[in-house]
């Protein structure tokens, strides 16, 4: 299947360079909030080339876009034994409207994608965070993610009356959309598991994959019966399966080269906290530290914007 040769592939720019974001945003009861960004790229030893006589220092700079101080902005920097950090902290009044935040950097210093976070009060008192990631310049992940056949094989799959060309269509990019947020999230990427535990990874994929889809098929043809989702949800799994572990497949094309820029496989990663109980989230609930959280890659984005959500009762 394409989506794991491309994956594959993006293992050499994760090596190359290892640059990851974690971002912490706290939320007051009256919508105002604290928002804290950790840039860090680590120290791997290797040049983008692979080569040790190459190695040029790389600094979060290098990747992300990193804004000035202000006075309602701290920047901080620390270079240790692991790598070079950043640390953006700042204070967001209620009612500020859309933070335009994070930017990460392709390999020619443009940005290729950004995050907005928007914190929103409701008229039932209830707070709404979302963050929002998009690709400025989308890299070619959304063609790799393709699998040559899916197409016949969804047609096949639907009930006869529903095989009209819109119908397939939808439902195609449906699951390959599923299959990819599974594979490099959100909420909880499981590619590298995928990798070093296929046999346990791949139970995760089946299953997660399996629901995604019987909820996208009913939203996609309201009146699918739940045996007939159910029944094409599992039929796809199966065949996704085949096609992972078949190394004829899986193995690297000639002119299937992916998304390679460096940023592409850095980890993304955000988490929420508030005062209150949540009434819902697309994210992961942690009974420990008591927030939310999501994880991703930035290649996800190629497949369109990805929003994360929470709404608490403060």
């Amino acid at each position: 299947m394409k989506i794991i040769r491309f994956a594959l592939l993006a293992i050499v720019v994760f090596v190359a360079g290892c640059a990851r974001v974690n971002t912490t945003t706290t939320l007051r009861a009256d919508g105002s909030f604290t928002r804290k960004v950790v840039y860090t790229v680590s120290k791997n030893g290797m040049g983008p080339s692979g080569d040790d006589s190459q190695q040029k220092p790389e600094k979060p700079e290098d990747y992300f876009k990193i804004p000035a101080a202000s006075p309602n902005l701290s920047v901080t920097r620390a270079d240790g034994a692991n790598g070079q950090t950043v640390t953006v902290s700042r204070e967001v009044p209620a009612s500020a409207g859309t933070l335009e935040d994070i930017s990460l950097l392709n390999e020619a210093g443009k940005v290729m994608a950004t995050s907005s976070a928007t914190v929103k009060k409701l008229p039932d008192g209830k707070l709404e965070y979302v963050e929002t990631l998009h690709s400025v310049t989308p890299g070619k992940a959304a063609d790799q993610l393709i699998a040559p056949d899916l197409r016949a094989r969804v047609k096949k799959l639907l009930p006869e009356e529903f095989q009209n060309t819109e119908t397939i269509d939808l439902t195609t990019k449906a699951v390959m959309t599923n299959v990819a947020r599974v594979l490099v999230g959100p909420p909880d990427p499981i590619f590298f598991t995928l990798l070093t535990a296929t046999d346990s990874a791949l139970r995760k994929l089946n299953a997660a994959v399996y629901f995604l889809n019987v909820k996208s098929f009913k939203e996609i043809i309201p009146s699918i019966t739940d045996e007939q989702a159910r029944t094409m949800a599992k039929s796809l799994a199966n065949a996704f399966n085949q096609d992972i572990l078949n190394p004829a497949k899986s193995a690297p094309q000639p002119g299937s080269e992916g998304n390679t820029d460096k940023n592409a496989m850095s980890a993304l990663f955000f988490s929420v906290s508030f005062p209150g109980k949540i009434v819902e989230t697309d994210g992961i609930v942690d009974p420990v530290e008591g927030d939310v959280y999501w994880s991703l890659f930035p290649m996800a984005l190629d497949l369109g914007d990805v929003k994360l959500r929470v709404v608490v009762q403060p």
